[in-house]
Order: structure tokens, then C-alpha cells, then sequence
């Protein structure tokens, strides 16, 4: 596995995960990445999606949803 993202995350899913991440091989859990967002399903996904996916990856009955990717800089751009 390259890397996991999961989006949208709520609060006790990360609370949840700081517990379990322990538990997992450094290596492996260096590769999973927990985004926080509204989880409703006409929501927008987190603008740092884009950190991980270009909006040219994703279905075309998905881009609209994902837009806020297509403006993503990090941090150090900005």
C-alpha cells in the first residue's frame, strides 16, 4: 500500500485513531492519513485532499463534490 486517505474523518474517528495508531508498524501507519470534514454527503471534501489526488483522477460525477482540491497549495506556497 502506497498510502490511505480517509475523509471525511469526525472528531471521535481521530480521537479513536491516535489510540490505535500505536499499535500499528511506524512504516505502516506513516502511510495513512485521516482528513477532518463534514461528513453529509453533499459536502465538500477537505481542500488538503489535493495534497494526495488531482481532480483529473477522480470520476467526472465526482468533480463536482471535489472542487476544493482544485485549489489546494501547501502551506509553504502560500
Amino acid at each position: 500500500m502506497a498510502r490511505l486517505v480517509v475523509y471525511p474523518v469526525p472528531p471521535a474517528l481521530g480521537f479513536i485513531w491516535g489510540l490505535m495508531r500505536p499499535f500499528l508498524a511506524p512504516k505502516t501507519a506513516d502511510k495513512i492519513r485521516m482528513l477532518r470534514g463534514p461528513a453529509d454527503r453533499a459536502s465538500p471534501c477537505p481542500a488538503r485532499l489535493g495534497e494526495f489526488v488531482s481532480l483529473d483522477a477522480l470520476r467526472e460525477a465526482d468533480r463536482p463534490r471535489h472542487l476544493a482540491i482544485e485549489g489546494y497549495r501547501p502551506k509553504s506556497e502560500k
